[in-house]
């Protein structure tokens, strides 16, 4: 990032919208068919550098309206008072500069991903690998799916399962095309000898932000999903750095989010030791075309046609100096 840009401050522009999805599915609180999501707009001399996206998830306690009333009462934004808007400030620096990330010679596997809501499962063989969103409420239904399923599936329960829920499961199950269970037990539960009880991979999610690389280590996961909103792009990093390092499986994981975010999962996809083909290239609102034209796989979210997306699709909320 140019020097001379340290004494010149950000601007940022805040959208709004409750966009409606262009397909809604079922999950743990209900079906979705509507999102709030914020974007922000940074500027430096009046000229548009980066735009970042804030997916947020009431769910996780990542409410919109109280970041809009933060931005609402002062006229500048001190970004260290929201975790959210700290985030989308490193990645304006960290994508902006170059050299972060190691060249690309590691061990990738490709795989191609479709993801149903919960309960709403594939009845036809897929090509792709099945990527079932889950909860305790489906389980007898899921160990059905999986005794006739001839599928390669991944069960997605953003840790939805206590320990005994899960050894139950796994006992009864038909595992053998099950390619990993995605976040089954609360922040925390997971252990090595839990995991040594399931014949198949073990990922972590929601974990994934409250790790440290020995917790990780010794929590008995054996991979890992990493959704960039959760991560400062230092943090991003060096997780990504550390899959690669030591070969462990790491897939980019999108949110429910618009065309910014989809954009900047396709980049980081790139560096992913388990890429998965064609992410990015839609979004949940907008169709292939229209982001595929908006961005270039290089990390970078500015352009005239992104500015116009933004500007037709979200109502401004206001702009504001970032301290």
């Amino acid at each position: 990032m140019p020097k001379e840009w340290d004494d010149i401050p950000f601007i940022a522009s805040v959208y709004r919208a409750n966009r409606e999805l262009k397909k809604g599915f079922e999950t743990q609180s209900g079906t979705l068919v509507k999102k709030i999501i914020l974007q922000i707009i940074f500027h430096k001399r009046d000229e548009p550098k980066f735009i970042y996206e804030l997916p947020l998830s009431p769910s996780l306690k990542e409410m919109p309206d109280e970041i809009e009333e933060m931005l609402k009462v002062q006229q500048s934004v001190a970004f260290e008072k929201s975790i959210h808007l700290k985030r989308s400030l490193s990645y304006l620096k960290g994508i902006l500069k170059t050299g972060l990330f190691l060249s690309s010679k590691f061990t990738v596997n490709e795989l191609s991903l479709t993801t149903y809501g919960i309960g709403n499962w594939p009845t036809d063989r897929e090509q792709s690998i099945a990527r079932l969103k889950c909860n305790q409420k489906v389980l007898d239904s899921l160990i059905s799916y999986s005794l006739k399923t001839e599928n390669r599936w991944v069960a997605d329960f953003n840790g939805s399962l206590n320990p005994k829920e899960l050894v139950d499961f796994v006992n009864k199950a038909n595992l053998v095309n099950c390619l990993w269970l995605e976040q089954p037990l609360q922040y925390g539960e997971m252990t090595p000898s839990l995991a040594n009880l399931v014949s198949t991979p073990i990922y972590a999610d929601e974990d994934m932000e409250y790790l440290s690389p020995e917790g990780f280590f010794a929590s008995g996961f054996s991979g890992m999903v990493i959704k960039p909103i959760r991560h400062n792009y230092c943090n991003l990093v060096d997780w990504m750095g550390l899959a690669q390092r030591k070969s462990i499986p790491c897939i980019i994981g999108a949110p429910v989010c618009d065309a910014i975010s989809m954009a900047h999962c396709r980049f980081f996809n790139q560096y992913a030791t388990m890429r998965v083909k064609g992410i990015g290239l839609d979004s949940f609102f907008c169709g292939p075309h229209e982001v595929d034209e908006l961005f270039p796989c290089d990390g970078s979210t500015i352009s005239g046609k992104l500015i116009n997306y933004v500007e037709k699709n979200y109502v401004p909320i206001g702009s504001y100096k970032i301290l």
